[in-house]
């Protein structure tokens, strides 16, 4: 048993192609100059591909449709998950970028303060033995 999904085109005997309708009425009646234009021309029931799709042919390619549709949204979707998650990381990185920054600035501020008071310790201390020595 076989389910077709396609059926010959009725109008173009699955050839694709018909008698264009300017030729159509120059052939029954001979009146004057042939058309200028083609003799034969796609048909506008099957798109000049010879055959119609089926009604069961026709819930195949709504399903197929939709299916894809759901894909390339679920893709679209993916796409703005992807897209936040690497914002988020720049984001994080930019963070952990300025607290580094922010923690060598006053690891330097810290150790230029400690050597700040060892230099007063040091003229304290000098001062203190030049007193005595007085």
């Amino acid at each position: 048993m076989s389910i077709a999904l396609t059926a010959e085109c009725a109008l173009c005997s699955g050839i694709g192609l018909v008698v264009s309708p300017e030729w159509m009425a120059w052939h029954t009646k001979p009146h004057g100059p042939a058309p200028t234009g083609p003799e034969e021309v796609p048909c506008h029931d099957c798109r000049g591909a010879g055959y119609i799709l089926t009604d069961i042919g026709r819930a195949v390619q709504g399903l197929i449709d939709r299916t894809m549709a759901a894909h390339a949204q679920r893709e679209h979707q993916a796409d703005d998950y992807r897209a936040e998650a690497a914002w988020r990381e720049s984001v994080r990185r930019e963070r952990e970028e300025r607290d580094r920054d922010y923690q060598i600035a006053e690891t330097r501020r810290m150790a230029e303060d400690a050597e700040e008071r060892a230099r007063k310790a040091e003229l304290v201390a000098e001062q203190a033995w030049r007193m005595r020595g007085l």
